[in-house]
């Protein structure tokens, strides 16, 4: 009696972790690692006409989204654009943001303050997010950050984000 029951015991411990935590250990290896800094190192204070041009690095095959937060809070989707439709990425290389086929230069101007540029990745093609279609090909997003991130982690296959962060000023 007492060998049955230690093996019930063990039989419903080896079950519980079969069923709740693989799930959640999987996860953790579902998350997409991404790295960002700009052309000039890790420098953040720019100065008004500055350009400036972004790396972001993935550690797997993934789509990237790429968002710019004014200091103003509005949110100016970069990539996919216009000029550059896809946004599949393999592991392993440098993007550039801007691409150089991408249609739009990042020059640093008012509106000057504490900017930020979100990346995002993930394993299935990101979803078409409502907003207005500028000049330059670039779209100034209708939907909060908020909800643009809840959008994007739904992806439970693989998810990542990173930030990176602009001080931007008149003078030099």
């Amino acid at each position: 009696m007492k060998f049955n029951l230690r093996h019930l015991i063990l039989s419903l411990l080896i079950g519980y972790v079969l069923t709740v935590l693989a799930p959640v250990l999987q996860a953790k290896n579902n998350n997409i690692k991404l790295d960002i800094t700009t052309h000039l190192g890790d420098v953040h204070n720019f100065s008004k006409g500055d350009t400036v041009s972004f790396l972001l690095s993935l550690d797997q095959d993934a789509y990237v989204f790429v968002v710019y937060e004014t200091a103003t809070g509005e949110l100016i989707q970069l990539i996919p654009n216009a000029a550059v439709a896809t946004n599949f990425y393999k592991a392993g290389l440098y993007i550039t943001i801007p691409e150089p086929d991408s249609g739009f230069v990042f020059k640093i101007q008012e509106p000057f303050g504490r900017e930020k540029l979100w990346a995002f990745a993930v394993s299935s093609q990101t979803p078409e997010f409502s907003g207005d279609v500028l000049a330059n090909g670039l779209k100034q997003l209708k939907v909060s950050l908020a909800e643009l991130v809840k959008t994007l982690k739904s992806d439970k296959k693989g998810f990542g984000q990173t930030q990176y962060h602009l001080h931007t000023h008149a003078g030099k």
